[in-house]
């Protein structure tokens, strides 16, 4: 939020609708004076998410609204709480409000040349600046500047005072209107965000602290670096893939391989039983190439008929490690033809 108001507030007139609700009420300037200003607020509840519920006059509501300053305090209400009502008896005053202190939550960049220290009361200051929306009277860019007095203890505030100009920062505190109408927060607590990258460590305790910060981000912008690279080189290695191509290699092996089989079946059959040697090296060479065909893929197998007994004798391996073992097979005698 940009300029967010909260406070205890008597409503002192209340008029309005089941659409809205609007008047004036009052809220407590500080926690020890019986002091107390006057805001003109509105809200809008036709909305069925709206937080803001019915209250009458005389009646102390926690008000949440935003907030703006034109000669005149505006409140356009985000959220109330009624917590207590007059009756017949006893009409709620001022008094009756918590000895609680309005605030003010305000978020702004710092206006140029803006620090003020305060060396008799220990306090220093700078000037926030931002233009806002009036939701009462429907103005736009309402210049709104703020005073911020704080108290730095313990130089807790320090790494922000060197890099005012590079902030933008929200501030939580109490809120008080100066004789010359002007606006200030006591702060409470000072929070900010830096929007340039040229920052200025702090020379006092908090120097360790942002010094350790800024070697964090170099070395995590190392790591950055390092991953940025590793993320470029794995494209370019599956760019030399081709799928296509390696899917028409594995068909075209495949294919190849089937007809060399083929054609060392046909080899076999075709030589004359003396030639054993080469016939025995041939389906040492077949039966290698179709056992490692035969664990990709289920090939329906193949069988040939020897049909010289003598030649299927001769069809054995000496070798004792890959010997191919073929059973022997009697020549089938024909049927003698029955008349």
């Amino acid at each position: 939020m940009s300029s967010l108001f909260v406070a205890f507030c008597l409503a002192k007139n209340v008029t309005g609708n089941d659409k809205y609700i609007s008047g004036t009420a009052l809220y407590r300037i500080n926690q020890t004076t019986d002091k107390f200003r006057e805001i003109t607020f509105k809200g809008f509840m036709s909305n069925s998410d709206s937080l803001i519920m019915p209250f009458e006059k005389n009646s102390i509501v926690f008000f949440i609204g935003h907030y703006a300053y034109e000669d005149l305090e505006y409140v356009t209400l985000v959220q109330t709480v009624p917590i207590s009502f007059s009756e017949d008896n006893y009409v709620l005053a001022p008094e009756d409000l918590l000895n609680l202190s309005s605030l003010l939550i305000y978020t702004a960049a710092v206006i140029s040349d803006p620090y003020i220290p305060d060396n008799q009361d220990g306090r220093e200051s700078f000037v926030m600046a931002r233009r806002l929306y009036n939701g009462i009277t429907n103005n736009k860019n309402v210049e709104s500047k703020v005073i911020v007095s704080y108290t730095n203890e313990n130089n807790r505030y320090n790494t922000m005072k060197n890099n005012l100009k590079k902030t933008v920062i929200s501030v939580i505190g109490r809120l008080k209107i100066g004789s010359k109408k002007l606006l200030h927060i006591l702060a409470s607590d000072i929070e900010w965000t830096y929007v340039s990258n040229d920052i200025q460590p702090s020379s006092t305790t908090n120097n360790t602290k942002v010094t350790s910060e800024i070697e964090l981000d170099e070395h995590l912008d190392s790591i950055e670096e390092k991953y940025a690279t590793m993320t470029l080189q794995l494209p370019q290695k599956r760019q030399r893939i081709n799928l296509c191509n390696l899917q028409y290699n594995k068909h075209s092996n495949e294919k190849a391989t089937s007809l060399n089989f083929a054609e060392l079946i046909l080899q076999i059959q075709k030589e004359p039983p003396a030639e054993t040697t080469y016939a025995e090296s041939s389906l040492s060479t077949a039966n290698h190439e179709f056992s490692s065909r035969e664990n990709n893929q289920n090939i329906p197998s193949c069988a040939t008929r020897v049909e010289d007994e003598d030649e299927a004798d001769t069809l054995i391996s000496d070798d004792d490690n890959d010997s191919i073992k073929l059973s022997h097979i009697q020549p089938q005698n024909p049927k003698p033809e029955t008349k």
